[in-house]
């Protein structure tokens, strides 16, 4: 029927609301914008605290998926491999994820900085 305004999926109120909570300045945009705002968000460059916290992560994830002897001994290479992929993906997630959230916050934060400058630039 005309006129009638379809109402959200659940898919899509769900991710609007996980992208609100993870990145509260979103909302000073306009809902057309998000995905070009997190693109370039997602571009931004690591700075140098953020590349330390990545490289102290990922070799702390790789120092837990270590196997002692026995255990290697125990397990064939390649199950081996494969417990320490699927353990690693999750910690990865928790060990690095938040340094790339601050990147990405910090990117969105210079984009909504940029575009305020240029919108109140152009006024004057």
């Amino acid at each position: 029927m005309p006129g009638l305004k379809a109402s959200p999926t659940p898919g899509a109120a769900l991710k609007r609301g996980l992208l609100l909570w993870a990145f509260p300045r979103l909302a000073e945009l306009p809902a057309g914008e998000w995905e070009q705002a997190l693109a370039r968000a997602r571009d931004a460059e690591f700075d140098t605290l953020e590349r330390v916290a990545l490289v102290a992560g990922v070799a702390f994830v790789a120092y837990l998926l270590r196997f002692d002897a026995e255990q290697a001994l125990a397990i064939s290479l390649p199950l081996r491999y494969l417990i320490q992929f699927v353990a690693a993906v999750p910690l990865l997630v928790l060990a690095v994820g938040p340094v790339h959230l601050r990147r990405a916050r910090r990117g969105l934060d210079a984009f909504i900085a940029a575009r305020h400058g240029f919108s109140q630039g152009g006024e004057s």
